[in-house]
C-alpha cells in the first residue's frame, strides 16, 4: 500500500532538522574540499548565524544565536514566523545525525586575545662561569659560579613563575684532558672539562624543569672557556 502523500513531510521531519539563519557577509570560506558539513565536493562553505530551528513541526527560537559553517545552499524558509520576518532568513535542512560545528568567538583587545594564545616565554637570568682556579701538578681545581632565575607572569588567577633554580659556588677538581660532572641541584647538572694545547677550562650546564602552564623547559648553557 503506497504511503499517503500528506504523511511524507511528517516522516521526513523525524530524520531531519531545519535551521534558520543569516549568512555573515564579507566572509568567504575559501575551500571546495569535502568536509563533515558538506558531503559533496564543489560546495562552498559559508559562515551562518543561526537564530532558530524547526523540529517535528515546532519552530524554536534559540535563546542565544550560534555561528556555524554550512554549505552555501540556503533557501527561502517555509514559515516559522515566530523567528520574525521569514524573508530575513535562509533555511538549511540537515540530517539529525549529520555532524555540526558550533563556532564560538572571544572579545577583547588584540593584545589580550593573542597573549592568551601564545605560549608564555620565560624571562631567564643566568650566570655560569668558573673562577678561583688553582693548578697542582696534573690537576686543576676551582669553583663553578651557578645562578639561574626564571620569571614569567601567567594568566590570572595563576601565580607568576618566580623561581631561583640555583644560586651558589660549587667546587670541582679535574685532571688533565678529563671532564667531571658537578651536580648542583636535582634539575641542574654541569660538566667541567680541562683541555690542553692550550690549557683551558670549559664546560656546559644542563637544565630540565617542569613548570606550570609552560610544561617541561630545558636548556643548555655553555660555560665560556678560561685559559690557564
Amino acid at each position: 500500500m503506497p504511503i499517503q502523500t500528506e504523511l511524507i513531510p511528517a516522516i521526513d521531519e523525524k530524520f531531519q532538522i531545519k535551521v534558520y539563519g543569516k549568512k555573515v557577509i564579507d566572509v568567504d570560506i575559501n575551500t571546495k574540499r569535502p568536509t563533515v558539513l558538506s558531503r559533496e565536493s564543489g560546495t562552498k562553505l559559508v559562515l551562518v548565524k543561526v537564530y532558530g530551528t524547526k523540529i517535528i513541526g515546532d519552530c524554536i527560537k534559540l535563546t542565544t544565536p550560534l555561528y556555524t559553517l554550512l554549505p552555501d545552499i540556503g533557501i527561502k524558509p517555509d514559515g516559522c514566523g515566530d523567528l520574525g520576518n521569514p524573508d530575513d532568513y535562509l533555511m538549511w535542512t540537515l540530517g539529525k545525525s549529520q555532524e555540526f560545528v558550533s563556532i564560538s568567538f572571544e572579545t577583547g583587545t588584540v593584545g589580550e586575545i593573542l597573549n592568551n594564545k601564545v605560549q608564555p616565554r620565560l624571562d631567564v637570568n643566568a650566570d655560569f662561569h668558573v673562577h678561583d682556579l688553582v693548578i697542582s701538578g696534573t690537576s686543576i681545581s676551582g669553583k663553578l659560579r651557578a645562578y639561574l632565575h626564571l620569571h614569567q607572569k601567567l594568566p590570572w588567577p595563576l601565580p607568576a613563575i618566580d623561581i631561583t633554580v640555583v644560586d651558589g659556588d660549587f667546587p670541582f677538581s679535574v685532571n688533565v684532558d678529563t671532564c667531571v660532572t658537578v651536580a648542583t641541584v636535582a634539575v641542574v647538572s654541569a660538566q667541567v672539562c680541562f683541555h690542553t694545547k692550550p690549557n683551558r677550562i670549559c664546560g656546559e650546564v644542563s637544565v630540565g624543569i617542569d613548570l606550570p602552564v609552560i610544561g617541561h623547559w630545558g636548556q643548555n648553557f655553555p660555560i665560556a672557556c678560561v685559559n690557564v
